[in-house]
């Protein structure tokens, strides 16, 4: 009973802040990040706050069916086109957690393994896990990696909302420069007067039991993020074949609330120390993720022609639900960052253990 009145409490304070960073107009991605800053707030000081992994495979799932439908066949198209800016983000990506690694290890003492996967950009869990197993400190880890998730969602959702103020990195939502995000809204519900009641519910349905199908599929399958990419999949399949495939604005918005209750939760008062216990590896973190995303992004746009904005939330490591969730609220190309982003889970987990011992061999700790 107690661990069910926590949860209620959670959520409220999530929907709380969400809604009210939206009512403050100057908040990008607002929901989540309203969410985001109020759970942590709540979870520092009073800490009466729960969410169980559960609700984060369903929140994925929510996730997934939100972004799904948003693809259409000629979307589908460019995917082909993705290859070498992945490869390039994917290879400057290990060139700098060895870069930075590497610093830390010898200006810092930390042993190199653990500097090395304190700056390999995966999840947190995964790295920690992957670590341990070769003696690494995996409470470092964990706290340099949510370090790392920090600085991303708290940094760059502003950055970018500078920078296309002045106009230096545009939108989709470019097209249509008379359309301020609230009009974009009213616009969606305005297409919605095209369905029925009936036609909304049942167009619900069908795009939420395939893509919760396909999310508890992903799950089971043990593939990175598996419970939001098969839920996407299924509700591009949905969207493909089932043109009344429907979900709610008020579902859409939930997805991005339960992402920031979600982060907010992972960021303790244990884990701040071990932040604060970092010291010097930890600043060296925050300029990393400051600059070397910047960085990445610029080389990326120039070397492929992708769009700046596009290459920027596809060279900043977040999570992917998350920078998924952030490029399409913002406007960006949200399905080239879902994929940039789940291959870099994917290599971060399979590809980098391999090339981080082949470094030790070379240099050893």
């Amino acid at each position: 009973m107690e661990t069910f009145l926590m949860l209620i409490v959670t959520i409220t304070i999530g929907i709380i802040g969400g809604v009210g960073a939206k009512k403050l107009k100057f908040i990008p991605a607002a929901y989540m990040l309203g969410a985001l800053l109020l759970v942590t707030v709540w979870n520092l000081t009073v800490g009466f706050a729960f969410f169980p992994q559960e609700l984060r495979v369903a929140t994925q799932i929510l996730a997934g069916t939100y972004l799904g439908l948003s693809i259409d066949k000629s979307n589908l198209y460019s995917i082909r086109t993705l290859i070498k800016p992945i490869s390039i983000i994917l290879t400057l990506f290990f060139i700098n957690a060895l870069v930075f690694g590497y610093i830390v290890h010898r200006f810092f003492g930390t042993d190199l393994v653990t500097a090395l996967y304190s700056f390999a950009p995966g999840g947190v869990a995964e790295m920690a896990i992957i670590a341990d197993s070769f003696g690494a400190d995996a409470g470092m880890i964990t706290a340099m990696q949510l370090l790392r998730l920090i600085t991303a969602f708290t940094f760059y959702p502003f950055l970018f909302q500078i920078l296309e103020k002045k106009g230096i990195i545009q939108t989709n939502r470019k097209d249509e420069p008379q359309k301020t995000p609230e009009k974009l809204e009213k616009s969606a519900k305005i297409i919605d007067v095209d369905l029925s009641r009936q036609e909304k519910i049942k167009g619900c349905v069908i795009a939420l039991s395939f893509s919760s199908i396909g999310g508890i599929i992903g799950l089971i399958s043990g593939v990175p993020a598996g419970a939001m990419v098969f839920a996407m999949a299924s509700g591009v399949m949905v969207n493909i074949f089932y043109p009344k495939a429907y979900m709610p604005l008020q579902m859409r918005f939930m997805a991005q609330i339960m992402a920031g209750i979600f982060l907010g939760m992972r960021i303790t008062p244990e884990s701040v120390e071990g932040i604060t216990r970092s010291g010097g590896p930890a600043l060296v973190m925050v300029l990393s993720m400051i600059s070397v995303p910047l960085l990445i992004g610029c080389i990326v746009h120039k070397l492929t022609k992708m769009k700046l904005g596009t290459s920027l939330f596809c060279s900043t490591p977040g999570g992917m639900s998350e920078m998924s969730l952030l490029a399409k609220d913002m406007g960006f190309d949200f399905m080239t960052v879902s994929i940039t982003h789940l291959a870099r889970i994917i290599a971060v987990i399979i590809v980098f253990p391999q090339l981080i011992n082949l470094f030790l061999r070379i240099i050893p700790g």
